[in-house]
Formats: structure tokens, sequence, C-alpha cells
């Protein structure tokens, strides 16, 4: 089926304590790979598969009974190749993947402008930022991205910008 995201009460204090709220189903059966929570949206990064399907997507869910479509973009992944992190910060998607030759345009280090989260867009990097290790999970902290890898470089540590030097 087609439900990437579920919502439950994990309130203890709640009468419906455990209880299933509401629940998200997709236009394709991707998996969900990786979330992140941030105020009222859930940003959900998905696995690559053939065709058009979008492999990231905003779902606002201000009323967790009724999770919506905020918006959604294709990433642009190669097949088979997965969303491994995401980490939203001052209105900005860092989005890591397991795709490592990034062929359709995709790539291991992807950032987002998710301002408004009804209308996000692409941020074209100044400079490209690619390497050749499959991406695991992404954790940022003082405006540091944290990139664990499968293999050599096991971690990768940047200071990400949207601003190019003129």
């Amino acid at each position: 089926n087609n439900t990437v995201l579920k919502i439950y009460d994990v309130d203890p204090a709640s009468p419906t304590y455990t209880s299933l709220l509401g629940s998200f189903a997709a236009t394709s059966n991707q998996e969900g790979t990786v979330l992140h929570l941030m105020g009222d949206y859930v940003y959900l990064g998905r696995e690559r598969t053939t065709g058009v399907h979008h492999d990231f997507i905003v779902i606002d869910v201000s009323d967790p009974t009724i999770p919506t479509l905020a918006d959604s973009a294709i990433l642009n992944l190669n097949n088979g190749k997965v969303v491994s992190g995401v980490y939203v910060t001052g209105g900005v998607a860092f989005i890591v993947t397991t795709d490592t030759t990034p062929a359709n345009g995709g790539g291991p280090f992807i950032l987002y402008d998710v301002s408004d989260p009804t209308d996000i867009s692409l941020i074209v990097p100044c400079v490209a930022v690619n390497w050749s290790e499959i991406a695991t999970g992404l954790d940022m902290m003082d405006n540091y991205a944290f990139v664990s890898n499968e293999s050599n470089d096991a971690l990768q540590v940047m200071y990400p910008t949207t601003a190019c030097a003129s």
C-alpha cells in the first residue's frame, strides 16, 4: 500500500494513548526511508524507483488526524537509491542520499529551500558537493552538517552555505 506516514498518540495521559490518529498515503508505493519533523510539517525522504515518483515529500500535520500534502519534489536520484538523511533548519532542508553517481542530477548532498513548505525549491550550490561514498545519515549542529558514510570516509563534516561569494 502507499501509506508512508502513520501518526499515533504517544501522550500517556491521553484517553487515545497509542491509538492511530491519522495516516498519509502517497501516490506511489515507494517506501519512506527517513523523516524530520519541524513545526507542523514532516519532511519525508523515500526510495527512488522507476518513473516520475516524488522522493522528497513535505506533509502538513497541523491536524494530525488529516495529514495533507504540502509539496513534493523529484530529486533525480538513480533508480534503487534512497534518501538516507533529512534535516531542516533555517528554512533549508539538508538532504543526503545513497546516490554516489548523480547522472540524473541528484547526488549525495542536496539543499532545498523550504521557507514556504507549500512551495519548495532546489537550491543550486555554488560548488558541487559530491563524493563517492554512500551517505547513511545526517545530523547538524552549529551550522555544521555531519554526514555518516558507508565506507572509507566514514564522516564528512561540512559548513554548508546557501550564498555564493561574489
